[in-house]
């Protein structure tokens, strides 16, 4: 006697599609018992939260599992691997729908189960697949399946749009927030813990793999229950919801058979600014944004994280770029193998590890005398501040085009740009380039239109710009007048300078040495390119005040 499976799936996992399931699988067996089909010993129910359950009775059934791809019809796919073993020889579907709505997918997996002599009958159309002659209309059927999923696609993206407009949020809830009637709202708890993420990163100089052990191992809990991890972390930081901007409407699907999206040009994000949705304020947010960039230009640079020392990942050399590394100093052995301690030095990592081959200087650095050196600094940092030189940066920050020309004609290379983007999409969806080309043309339209917008924004927040310069600066001199100088630490020091840059110099009067250029947290721009700037603009710097802080820096 031949034997036979049935095969259900709903395409949502609401209740009533759960109890729907449900009943599929009662009338499945009661039409086998009626109809005398002898079931096969196999069957399986799988969930779309990934628990599986093996059934009896001949059954498989996906549960909340789309039928446009394969991909994630556990219960499907297992049952063609079973097919393949010759477990049964019939597979019984409602219709033609419920076994795909994928033109290729459908057809192709038709063909290959004929191949094993098993066919597919649809209960509804009332004849199989073995029959070579009902081809046409297997397909026409499924290419009516598919185009049906489309449109209702088309539809949940109108709507998905309208509630984005609003405001809304579909998805899951990203930590900190919960989602209530379509919205996001804050979650108090959550948000006590990436308030202390930010603190941990920005305040107390904690790598993402340090901050990941510490909430691991004092027990507090992610969204899913599973333990953090870098990216989690790196999520947190990166993620502009935190600071009350949320951005929808950022991918689109290209591609309902295969389940495959492209991204949506920045320009076309659905963006608003929410302030009950703030968690993080812009400060700290800026903070955490300048301390990745530069932990991301150390790692790229493959020198790390690191606030072991004083000085550590603080220190570069002028000439390579590279950081500079802690080494302990040797002077000459004693007859009784000892040697005298005399401390340690700083010297570019690069030329250590690599020789001159790499970088020709070793740029050494005794670690008293520079942090001697460094504490002075600081030290007239609190005295005489950098009033002068942030005054003169305020003057080359703030000198950009700000006419109504040439807000006429970044809004009109913008519009350009848009439609070569547009363009661009079509072309992809209907097939006439490939994803490479596609990417690549892409990723130089966004890079373009990401700098006019950039430039807009500035032209548009140019007095808000100003206003969070001078207050960030006024925060600066504030925390440096704070600092304890005899017991400063590396986190301290790295809000006090971006880096420090050793050179080769010659004095005057003293032959020979080594210079230090200190690049201030406040400014992102170094003393020397404010200076060149300055010039460039024709600033007579002999008009300018700057004081011994300053020139000192330069």
């Amino acid at each position: 006697m031949r034997l036979a499976v049935a095969y259900c799936r709903v395409s949502t996992d609401k209740e009533e599609q759960k109890k729907s399931i449900t009943e599929q699988k009662l009338q499945w067996t009661e039409f086998f018992n009626e109809t005398g089909t002898k079931p096969a010993k196999c069957g399986l129910l799988y969930k779309k939260d990934g628990t599986k359950e093996f059934l009896a009775g001949g059954i498989y059934a996906d549960e909340g599992i789309s039928g446009t791809s394969l991909k994630n019809r556990r219960a499907f796919n297992q049952m063609i691997e079973d097919a393949r073993h010759k477990k049964f020889d019939m597979i019984y579907v409602e219709d033609t729908s419920r076994f795909s709505r994928s033109v290729e997918d459908g057809i192709k997996t038709v063909k290959d189960l004929r191949q094993l002599g098993i066919g597919v009958f649809f209960r509804k159309e009332g004849w199989d697949t073995l029959n070579e002659n009902k081809d046409f209309e297997l397909s026409l059927r499924i290419s009516i399946a598919q185009e049906e999923s489309r449109v209702k696609s088309e539809r949940l993206k109108w709507a998905m749009n309208r509630l984005h407009k609003k405001g809304g949020w579909n998805g899951a809830a990203p930590f900190g927030f919960d989602v209530e009637e379509a919205f996001l709202k804050v979650n108090d708890d959550e948000a006590e813990i990436v308030r202390l993420i930010y603190d941990l990163f920005t305040n107390q100089g904690y790598g993402l793999g340090k901050i990941a052990r510490h909430l691991n191992s004092n027990k507090i809990p992610t969204k899913t229950g599973v333990k953090w991890s870098q990216t989690q972390i790196s999520s947190i930081l990166d993620n502009k919801l935190y600071n009350g901007e949320q951005r929808t409407h950022t991918l689109e699907s290209n591609d309902i058979t295969r389940h495959t999206q492209i991204a949506i040009p920045e320009d076309e994000h659905i963006i608003h600014k929410f302030n009950h949705l703030k968690i993080i304020d812009d400060e700290t947010f800026a903070l955490a944004q300048l301390e990745r960039q530069k932990r991301n230009e150390q790692f790229a640079n493959g020198t790390g994280h690191s606030n072991k020392f004083l000085l550590s990942t603080l220190i570069y050399c002028g000439h390579c770029g590279g950081t500079f590394k802690r080494k302990k100093r040797h002077t000459y052995k004693r007859k009784d193998g000892t040697r005298r301690d005399i401390g340690y030095e700083w010297t570019c990592g690069i030329n250590d590890m690599y020789g001159k081959d790499k970088c020709g200087h070793r740029n050494m650095l005794i670690e008293d005398k520079v942090i001697e050196q460094v504490k002075t600094m600081v030290k007239s940092l609190q005295a005489h501040s950098l009033d002068d030189l942030f005054k003169l940066y305020m003057k080359v920050k703030f000198t950009y085009d700000t006419s109504t020309d040439r807000m006429a004609e970044l809004n009109n290379s913008k519009s350009t740009l848009m439609a070569e983007m547009k363009q661009l999409r079509q072309d992809k969806i209907a097939n006439l380039i490939d994803e490479a080309v596609y990417k690549d043309e892409m990723k130089a339209l966004n890079s373009q239109t990401a700098d006019i917008n950039a430039e807009l924004s500035r032209i548009e927040r140019r007095e808000l710009e100003i206003t969070n310069a001078q207050f960030k600066y006024n925060q600066y001199v504030q925390m440096i007048k704070s600092i304890d100088i005899e017991n400063l630490t590396n986190t301290q020091l790295k809000k006090v300078f971006k880096k420090i840059t050793v050179t080769d110099y010659i004095h005057p009067t003293m032959g020979k040495g080594k210079k230090l250029d200190y690049e201030y947290y406040c400014m992102d721009l170094t003393a020397e390119e404010i200076i060149e700037k300055a010039k460039t603009l024709g600033y007579n710097l002999v008009d300018e005040k700057l004081n011994a802080v300053s020139v000192e820096a330069y």
